[in-house]
């Protein structure tokens, strides 16, 4: 084989695997809600961050001290301003796009269409109120929390347009923990269309204005994250996000498997004031156990998994708590509690 047809072997096989491949990129934006994000988010009402996220064990591919950011609803939500004309963030026909979040949603109602994260329909002054351009939503049907995608297609002027949902058949129970949703579309391309929750791919329908070869509606409105329509109530987020992800592409189904990792069964976590660690039936004392480190002073634990292993722990007779005791190192040198402290 000659130095020529060598060169351009490498060169074929170069760009076959750049088109292979040009699926895997980066995303276009993705927000873990861990460290400082890369595009900035302004914050609006209930929004806490510092919340224990996905962690190991249950979820091995995160780190162990994972945070994510909780939601109260009501309109609380995250606001990225659009860069303007033409943006990356703008989605029309022949653009494809995906979108995906880590939810953990402690309840649900029946019928209601929660918003993780949309372009458009934020009420603003100055932008029309159906110019959703894209939306990744939870909608419960049927007591399933499934994945749904939304847009309105562009006016004409012998069409109005129209609102277009598509909804997975099938999703998760609210009040059992982490599940990872996701949605991808072909703009123009209405049998492209993909639903995944928690790693399998999952059939869905349109319904409002049903499939369309449209195009959506575009302008300089902004991204938001876990609300919209200005904040209504019934259409915020309420429980707890993290990897928040919007694609310009199609994630392959390989990649999109692995999305998902899970050790052990799923949990149901039911909602309480205050966390109430576990008990032997019949036990005539009291356990007293200390954890340092929980990352949230707003909120409590869902699960005992999620706190560390206690500094300390001791069984009394009876136990009145009036202040919280000193804390000493291995050498007997007091030292500090750290971070938030749990008793």
């Amino acid at each position: 084989m000659t130095s020529k047809h060598y060169y351009f072997w490498i060169l074929l096989l170069c760009n076959f695997w750049g088109s292979t491949f040009s699926f895997a990129q980066e995303p276009l934006a993705i927000w873990h809600f861990d460290t400082e994000e890369t595009t900035k988010l302004q914050s609006i009402g209930g929004v806490h961050r510092d919340i224990a996220g996905p962690r190991p064990p249950m979820f091995p591919d995160f780190p162990p001290a994972n945070t994510a950011v909780k939601f109260d609803g009501k309109g609380s939500r995250f606001v990225l301003k659009d860069p303007g004309n033409n943006s990356k963030f703008d989605f029309t026909n022949g653009d494809s796009i995906t979108l995906e979040s880590w939810v953990n949603m402690p309840q649900s109602s029946a019928g209601e269409n929660v918003y993780i994260l949309g372009k458009g329909r934020t009420f603003s002054p100055g932008f029309a109120k159906e110019n959703q351009n894209w939306a990744l939503r939870i909608r419960d049907q049927n007591g399933s929390c499934c994945a749904s995608f939304l847009f309105f297609s562009m006016p004409s002027k012998n069409d109005k347009g129209d609102w277009h949902r598509w909804t997975t058949n099938t999703g998760f129970k609210a009040g059992s923990g982490w599940h990872h949703v996701a949605v991808s579309y072909t703009f123009g391309k209405p049998e492209s269309i993909t639903g995944w929750v928690d790693g399998k791919k999952i059939a869905g329908a349109w319904d409002m204005g049903g499939a369309t070869i449209k195009p959506p509606v575009t302008d300089n409105d902004d991204i938001w994250i876990g609300s919209s329509m200005g904040g209504s109530a019934g259409n915020s987020f309420r429980g707890s996000l993290d990897d928040v992800a919007i694609h310009r592409g199609i994630v392959p189904d390989d990649l999109m498997q692995k999305k998902f990792r899970r050790v052990g069964p799923e949990q149901t976590v039911t909602q309480i004031d205050s966390f109430i660690a576990p008990t032997q039936t019949g036990a005539k004392s009291v356990r007293v156990q200390i954890h340092e480190g929980w990352t949230a002073i707003d909120s409590w634990p869902s699960l005992s998994e999620e706190l560390s292993k206690p500094f300390t722990s001791y069984e009394l007779p009876a136990f009145l708590f009036h202040r919280i005791p000193h804390r000493y190192d291995a050498w007997g040198i007091r030292n500090n509690w750290q971070e938030t402290v749990i008793l």
